[in-house]
């Protein structure tokens, strides 16, 4: 069964979390979290999880399902267990909402081959193949590899056409091959617009929160374990408070300003990265939401 997949996504702290679990209670479907920290079990504070009340009222993945003492969630992964779910879920409801500011992660899912990683000598091989023989050399190199694979793969897309090679070169193309289909999901994509003025107050607002409820005890808990490719806003500062670089003053300002410099850079890779991106104000979003679910064929 090939359902329809509500992606919700926009900034840090623009309301993600509840305007998904809204929609999601109000279609009595799953919710799939598209935040690469919320993984984790030991982050809390930090990375703004939903409430127990929001995990209680509906099901959501990829919340509290790995430990920072393990190994680190990567896109590809998080892409190819996502899909599974979607299929899974699908099968009693034509409808899975994904939520979150991860756009990697988002991305991944939608076109799952820009997330698998490959030795650029690989890279090297297609430029060279590409600059000499152009589209018709790397559809010659791709049969010669294997002729079965150009079915597969849309033969007029140069760039689809590269990445392919490189994973063929690479031997990582038939883990992943069945996931291309992603690339065809039925999907509405919705990115939270919020006024700067207005995103940067909540900001401000979320992260003296986030210090009331103990920030800095989490970030002393997890200091010698938090992996370096997961130090992120919040805990990186702290960690250099703790080694007295700075008051602790300067270190909440430090936080809310890098969170709002978090903040502008998720908003310029939604625009980037993404296309037929519908943009919602959060006073009428889930109105929004639900007029293009109406007309969804």
């Amino acid at each position: 069964m090939q359902g329809k997949l509500i992606i919700i996504t926009g900034p840090t702290a623009s309301g993600k979390t509840g305007l998904a679990v809204e929609v999601a209670k109000a279609l009595q479907c799953s919710i799939i979290n598209a935040d690469s920290r919320q993984v984790y079990q030991e982050l809390n504070i930090g990375v703004a999880k939903p409430t127990i009340e929001q995990l209680q009222a509906v099901k959501h993945y990829f919340i509290n399902t790995h430990s920072i003492k393990q190994t680190v969630l990567n896109a590809a992964d998080f892409a190819s267990q996502a899909l599974e779910i979607c299929k899974k879920e699908w099968e009693t409801n034509p409808y899975i909402v994904l939520s979150g500011g991860t756009g990697f992660y988002i991305r991944a899912l939608l076109h799952p081959l820009d997330a698998i990683s490959v030795d650029p000598k690989f890279r090297e091989q297609v430029n060279a193949i590409f600059l000499e023989k152009g589209i018709d050399g790397l559809r010659d190199a791709i049969e010669k590899i294997d002729i079965t694979v150009m079915n597969s793969i849309d033969s007029a897309n140069t760039a689809r056409m590269r990445r392919c090679l490189e994973l063929l070169l690479a031997n990582k193309w038939h883990a992943f091959k069945n996931n291309y289909v992603t690339s065809q999901l039925d999907y509405k994509l919705f990115a939270l617009n919020v006024d700067r003025e207005k995103l940067y107050h909540q900001i401000n607002t979320r992260v003296d929160e986030m210090i009331n409820q103990g920030l800095e005890l989490e970030c002393k808990q997890v200091k010698d374990l938090l992996p370096i490719e997961l130090k992120t806003v919040g805990y990186t500062e702290f960690f250099d408070f703790f080694e007295g670089k700075y008051s602790h003053a300067e270190t909440i300002e430090k936080i809310k300003q890098h969170t709002r410099n978090y903040a502008k850079r998720q908003i310029t890779y939604i625009k980037n990265q993404f296309e037929n991106v519908n943009w919602i104000a959060p006073i009428s979003a889930k109105e929004h939401i639900f007029a293009k679910i109406k007309t969804w064929e």
